[in-house]
Formats: structure tokens, C-alpha cells, sequence
């Protein structure tokens, strides 16, 4: 008697696998995916197969390629969606800059760069990009209204600038801050410059003198009323607005980027460290961060918007996942994103929340939790996150690609 035949026994019939040629010659409209992307991977830890999310926006002139199955991979299903494309193995990228051309440029702590570049046809890809005159040591960087790209601070010493103009195929030193320093935030303006404010000097002291940079050079605009060793800073309706260090509870500094001295607003409710804070609709959202005066490193779920013209917080709701150094990156018009951070359980944070101006919402799950990471709106809409760590390793050597809004 055959097992087949066996009293009791049914035979489980397998089912026949789908053709691969088939699915990669469907249209985003088909598959409800947002593209292109390059080598698509969409996670999730609550679905068990491979299939189509739901995206936000469809563009049914799109053309993706499907993942094949890999074991462990889940599809994310939701209004977000983030999709992995292939960075050069080892990279330390940690800092990113979208270009205006749709494509981003990222460099690490050494000399080389990389471009993400969207080609008129075929798929976004990572490639090698111009070369920086010296180690950037992770120095932040700003693009300029005239589209090139400085790297503000970089070098052992901290005050070397690098500048890089589209279509060209290195970085050039420009002359240097007028005071050497680590940690400053960095920021553009409209009017093709970039204010350089706070930091720690040499000497381990807070750097106070903020400096505005153009493509000639640094020069000192005015002093910070309050050390700022870890500044947040934002640009709202051409208003410079500085809280920190990193959120806590100093007042906020405010420079008219057109005239006038600094203006001291009303400080933040809920003092904290670690936060992260962009323009939102004219108001400055800060999202994140860990208590300023508890001791037992208590995680903030509160958010706030910061009204200039009225110098008041309001509350703007709650965090699924507190978290501590995140980032918050733009998604359209008045929607952010944020992506990362240290939380208690799990430590590294995956879960992407969406904020739509009113309220906050679960988004997507990324392939990997990431600190100390980069995500940047890009030209189409879309946010790019690439570098970073998660769990005290560096991030895996992929970015990830959200759909469009």
C-alpha cells in the first residue's frame, strides 16, 4: 500500500509557482505599488507573503520589478511604503542631501561621496560620486539656492568648507568657518546661504558666534543668547527659529533672515533632550526626545506645534513609539514622517509614523530600526533614508524609498 492510498492520509497538493517573467512585466497600477524603484524589498512583521501594499499615490505609467520570494521578507500593508535599493557594500553614509535634479548625494566620515541618480529612463540607483577634498568626519551639509552643495564643517579641525556645483566632477575647498567646531546644525535660506549655529569648540566649549555661509565663504552674523552645544534649527517663512540643545527647555532664539536682531520666545513645554523639530505648515513641529528633568530617562510622547506669530505651543498629539533621536522629514506639503530613533522596547525603532498636520498616525515598518541616520525629501515628494546603525552595528548597505504622498 502506498503512502498516497494510506487510510487517513491526504495527499497535499502543491500549488504552482507564479512565473516571475509575469509579474515583472506588470505596471504599478496592477501591482498598487508607487515607483520605479531599484530592487524593491517592502517589509512587514504582519504579513507572511509577499504581495502588493496599498500606496498613497499610483502612477499606472510606472513599471516595477517584483521582489522574488526570500525567506524572512514581509510586504508592509498600509498608506506608506518604503522599498530598499542597493547602496555599495561597507558604505558609512550618514549624511544626505536631496539635489535638484530628483536625485540626492550622501557622504560618511572619509573623502569618498555617492549619488543617488534618476535617470530619464530605467530605475533609480546608488552610484560613485564626486570626490571630497578631505575626510568629511560627518560633517552636516546644506544645498544652496543656486542647487550646489556645501559641507559645512568638516575636517579634523572642524571649519572646512566644500563646495560642489551640478556637473562637476569634485568638491572644491572654499575658504573656512571663521571658528572651528563639532556638532553645529546647519541649515539653507532662501537667499543662497546657510546659517552655521552652535556646537562645541576645540576646547570642549559651547560655540556661541552664528555664522552664515555662501559660496564665498563665513561670515559672523550675531551671538546665541544661551549655550547651544546640540541646536535644533529651523527655517520658517524666512524666520531663523534655534530651540535646543536638542529640544530642552531654553527659549527659543529667532532671526529675521532679512532684518533685525535676534527675538527670544516663550520656551517649549515639556523641557527635553534628544528631540527633532521641522517647519510644518509656518509652525515649527517638535516631535521626540527624552525628559530634560527626570532622571530615569522618561521617553516623551507628546508632540508640539510652535506658532510664531503668537509665540505659543499646542499640543499635536502622541507617538505610537516614543522615541529618543529620531528624524522628521517633510512628505509633501504640510505631512511629515518620522523615521528612527532608540526607544525602550524595541531599542532600535522601525516603525514609520505619519503626521498630516492634525494628527499622527502608524505608516509603514522599515527593513531595519536606524539611529543616526539620514531621511530627506526628494524632488518628486518621495523620503530617502540611507546610513546610519541599528544595534550598535552600522545600518545594512541599502537605503530605503518611501512612495509618494
Amino acid at each position: 500500500m502506498s503512502v498516497d492510498s494510506a487510510p487517513g492520509i491526504r495527499r497535499r497538493r502543491r500549488r504552482a509557482p507564479a512565473d516571475p517573467a509575469a509579474l515583472e512585466t506588470r505596471s504599478a497600477s496592477e501591482l498598487g505599488w508607487a515607483g520605479p524603484v531599484s530592487s524593491p524589498e517592502l517589509l512587514s512583521p504582519d504579513s507572511d507573503t509577499l504581495s502588493a501594499p496599498r500606496p498613497v499615490l499610483r502612477r499606472p505609467s510606472a513599471h516595477v520589478v517584483a521582489p522574488r520570494s526570500r525567506p524572512g521578507l514581509r510586504v508592509q500593508r498600509g498608506p506608506l511604503v518604503f522599498a530598499r535599493s542597493r547602496i555599495v557594500p561597507g558604505s558609512r553614509d550618514g549624511r544626505v542631501v536631496a539635489l535638484a535634479d530628483g536625485g540626492a548625494i550622501a557622504w560618511g566620515d572619509d573623502e569618498t561621496t555617492r549619488r543617488w541618480t534618476v535617470p530619464p529612463t530605467g530605475t533609480p540607483r546608488w552610484c560613485a560620486g564626486p570626490a571630497l577634498p578631505g575626510p568629511a568626519y560627518g560633517a552636516p551639509g546644506v544645498r544652496l539656492g543656486d542647487g550646489s552643495v556645501l559641507v559645512v564643517g568638516a575636517g579634523a579641525s572642524g571649519d572646512q568648507l566644500y563646495r560642489w556645483v551640478p556637473g562637476a566632477d569634485e568638491f572644491e575647498a572654499r575658504p573656512p568657518l571663521a571658528f572651528k567646531r563639532h556638532g553645529a546644525a546647519v541649515v539653507s535660506d532662501d537667499q543662497g546661504g546657510a546659517w552655521v549655529v552652535g556646537g562645541i569648540v576645540g576646547d570642549g566649549r559651547p560655540a556661541m558666534v552664528v555664522e552664515r555661509v555662501t559660496a564665498e565663504g563665513a561670515t559672523e552674523v550675531d551671538t546665541l543668547a544661551v549655550p547651544r552645544p546640540d541646536p535644533l534649527v529651523v527655517v520658517v517663512r524666512r524666520m531663523l527659529v534655534v530651540l535646543g540643545p536638542a529640544g530642552a527647555s531654553e527659549p527659543p532664539e529667532i532671526w529675521s533672515l532679512t532684518s533685525g536682531p535676534a527675538t527670544v520666545g516663550r520656551p517649549a513645554p515639556e523641557p527635553r533632550v534628544g528631540a527633532a523639530a521641522i517647519g510644518n505648515d509656518g509652525q515649527v513641529l517638535r516631535v521626540g526626545g527624552r525628559s530634560a528633568v527626570s532622571s530615569d530617562a522618561v521617553l516623551m510622547p507628546g508632540t508640539h506645534l510652535y506658532d510664531l506669530d503668537a509665540d505659543v505651543w499646542r499640543p499635536a498629539g502622541y507617538l505610537a513609539t516614543p522615541r529618543f533621536r529620531p528624524v522628521l522629514a517633510p512628505w509633501g506639503a504640510k505631512d511629515a514622517l518620522l523615521i528612527g530613533g532608540e526607544a525602550l522596547d524595541p531599542k532600535v525603532v522601525a516603525l514609520v509614523e505619519h503626521f498630516d498636520g492634525t494628527r499622527w498616525s502608524r505608516g509603514c515598518t522599515l527593513s531595519v530600526g536606524r539611529i543616526d541616520h539620514a531621511a530627506v525629501a526628494l524632488a518628486d515628494g518621495r523620503v530617502l533614508v540611507a546610513g546610519g546603525r541599528t544595534l550598535g552595528h552600522l545600518a545594512p548597505p541599502f537605503s530605503e524609498l518611501s512612495s509618494r504622498p
